[in-house]
């Protein structure tokens, strides 16, 4: 400690070599940063703020939407919220088949779709003609198909599918 100000690097590691010239440092104003740890628990992996898991990949259980959402929220977290290319795209390179995502239009009356977090939907990536709303179709799931890959298609919430359960990194921080 030096006139009451503890130097580390922006790793959280002590300072523990210093060559200042005559009083060179005190002409920096000292500036507090507050870091984040980068915890990820076991299974999980992280994208930017979020972490996120798969379920249901091969020879794993899969479950309906509803069953899916449960499982999510047990954990603490949602069905994958994608708020943008980058992050549909990033869900993109562990997809092999069809996985349910946190999008429906359950949670509204007018049958408008609405992310399982409340949020309104910003950003979509529906395939060709989808939604389609075709024999009550109401979950959304995110296609793992060659020619529609990474596309969204409104499906029946009752068919068992993987899912992708997101969780903030802000909760494993705090």
């Amino acid at each position: 400690m030096s006139g009451g100000v503890d130097y580390v690097w922006d790793n959280g590691l002590p300072l523990t070599f210093t060559h200042w010239d005559k009083d060179q440092k005190h002409l920096l104003t000292p500036v507090f940063l507050h870091s984040f740890p980068s915890f990820r628990p076991a299974g999980w992996m992280r994208f930017k703020d979020k972490c996120f898991m798969f379920k249901g990949k091969k020879d794993d259980i899969k479950a309906n939407w509803s069953h899916a959402r449960s499982w999510c929220r047990d954990q603490g977290g949602e069905l994958a919220i994608i708020d943008n290319q980058y992050e549909n795209g990033n869900y993109l390179k562990d997809l092999e088949l069809p996985t349910w995502i946190g999008l429906s239009d359950l949670l509204v009356e007018n049958h408008s779709y609405m992310w399982t977090d409340g949020w309104p939907v910003f950003f979509t990536q529906w395939g060709p003609g989808e939604p389609s709303n075709v024999q009550d179709e109401g979950c959304v799931s995110m296609h793992a198909s060659i020619w529609f890959h990474g596309t969204w298609n409104d499906t029946k919430c009752d068919l068992a599918k993987p899912y992708i359960c997101k969780i903030s990194s802000a909760v494993f921080s705090s």
